[in-house]
């Protein structure tokens, strides 16, 4: 008779490290379906620096930064929306958007030290709509200082939108 091994454990439980461990389980339909793996949360970042290090922190922030960067230059030069043209068009999409690119920016920099020093995690761009309302927002206020910044905001958005269209993406 096989053994049949079941997972057992609370879903969370926090330790007197300050770390919280939590089982969760894999994606639903995928390879590992019906199982789980444990996970830690840290509640302060002493508690951080004493369980992994200092060094290893350190390494795994900038590396999570480095992604994070690399993505968002992603997003701004239009090359993930090439994942979505029709494979029969991908070579003269691409070629504009190159073309383009190569315009905007000749250095070929496209996330420029400015933009690395001003990003920061979580904070996600605003659509065309969404600096429409922040406009707004600014102008029932009275706030001319913060409506010209939001439609200078709302300009280069939609430059952004106008090239993307131009690229074919």
């Amino acid at each position: 008779m096989e053994a049949t091994e079941t997972n057992t454990a609370p879903l969370s439980t926090t330790t007197d490290t300050g770390i919280v461990y939590e089982v969760v389980p894999f994606r639903a339909k995928g390879d590992a379906e019906g199982f789980s793996y444990t996970t830690k949360t840290y509640l302060k970042m002493a508690n951080l620096i004493d369980d992994l290090g200092e060094q290893a922190v350190l390494d795994l922030v900038n590396s999570e930064v480095q992604a994070r960067l690399g993505m968002k230059a992603r997003k701004v030069s239009g090359i993930s929306a090439l994942a979505n043209v029709e494979a029969s068009k991908v070579g003269q999409v691409k070629a504009n958007l190159i073309q383009t690119l190569t315009t905007k920016f000749p250095t070929k920099v496209i996330f420029t030290e400015e933009d690395a020093r001003t990003w920061k995690p979580d904070v996600r761009e605003l659509s065309i709509g969404g600096y429409a309302k922040k406009i707004a927002e600014a102008v029932k206020a009275g706030n001319v200082a913060d409506m010209t910044m939001w439609m200078d905001q709302l300009k280069i958005a939609c430059v952004r939108q106008q090239e993307r269209v131009a690229a074919g993406l």
